[in-house]
């Protein structure tokens, strides 16, 4: 779980990390 702060792209970041890991 990520917090959205308005930018949408700082929760794609995280998500993709998670993916890669």
């Amino acid at each position: 779980v990520w917090e959205d702060s308005g930018s949408n792209d700082k929760g794609v970041v995280y998500i993709n990390i998670r993916f890669e890991k």
